[in-house]
């Protein structure tokens, strides 16, 4: 069985059979660099490094939201790897 559940801190966590799949985060844009975002956590408010291929769409300032499998690096700045990401207006 799959279910999703968002919270007010723009967080959404979708689970199978109890096992979170995938998450997704609500970020800005601080930096574009070479297939990765550099972004500003809007829950957490820390950096994260995002590896994408897509980053050319994206520009600093933009607000974005991203999809990820849930695992994120225990470096500094963190990083984790997209399944998708989308600008919001």
């Amino acid at each position: 069985m799959i279910w999703g559940q968002c919270f007010a801190s723009g967080i959404c966590y979708l689970k199978l059979q109890g096992e979170v799949i995938e998450m997704i985060m609500q970020a800005r844009v601080i930096s574009v660099q070479w297939n990765q975002l550099l972004v500003w956590d809007l829950r957490t408010r820390q950096q994260v490094l995002v590896n994408t291929r897509s980053v050319q769409r994206f520009r600093p300032g933009q607000v974005v939201r991203i999809r990820y499998n849930g695992v994120m690096t225990n470096s500094i700045p963190p990083q984790i790897t997209a399944i998708w990401i989308f600008a919001l207006p």
